[in-house]
């Protein structure tokens, strides 16, 4: 019996637990693009909201020349 309470105790805290720490803040990446080919991937990444998947968030900063 003692066992068994141990492992619902386990089991609870981690149920407990797990979801919190789960949760993560998204941050924001300042970048800078030109319109060129080499930052079609990550404004794509961007457009397909693969960066919030990955816990980032690009912040697009656009220059028209170096």
């Amino acid at each position: 019996m003692k066992r068994l309470s141990l492992w619902i105790l386990a089991f609870a805290l981690m149920v407990w637990i797990v979801p919190a720490s789960a949760v993560a803040q998204v941050r924001e990446l300042g970048t800078a693009w030109q319109p060129e080919h080499e930052t079609f991937i990550p404004w794509y990444a961007n457009q397909k909201g693969w960066d919030k998947e990955e816990g980032l968030q690009f912040k697009l900063n656009y220059f028209d020349s170096g």
